[in-house]
């Protein structure tokens, strides 16, 4: 099949754009994720312990939620995006609360919607 010189130009012009604009939204949907982690605690009997590490994890950079269930010793920890939490960290702030951490697992990513529609 040949075509005209010039609509073999505007054929490498558009593919290239689409090109450009899928490795736009690729980078920019790889950046706008919010990790989470699964932060296993023991010793917390009561919710000033709760309280406790929710403190101490807020002052955690990139610390945006944390979510804290007594009775199994879990706290769910969501990132801001492109932040990350260490099994390091974890256990550094659990036992600057006065707390053992038992077990750290990423659970997922989270993709950020906000501001979106």
């Amino acid at each position: 099949m040949s075509y005209t010189p010039k609509i073999t130009l505007i054929m490498k012009t558009l593919g290239t754009t689409l090109f450009i604009l899928f490795l736009r939204v690729a980078v920019v949907g790889a950046q706008d994720v919010k990790p989470v982690y699964k932060v296993y605690v023991d010793g917390l009997s009561c919710p000033f312990c709760t309280y406790g590490i929710e403190k101490k994890f807020s002052k955690v950079q990139g610390v945006e939620e944390i979510d804290i269930d007594l009775k199994t010793g879990t706290t769910i920890i969501t990132m801001a995006t492109g932040k990350t939490l260490d099994k390091t960290t974890a256990r550094k702030t659990v036992e600057a609360a006065g707390f053992t951490l038992r077990d750290f697992e990423k659970v997922l990513v989270i993709p950020n919607t906000k501001g979106k529609e």
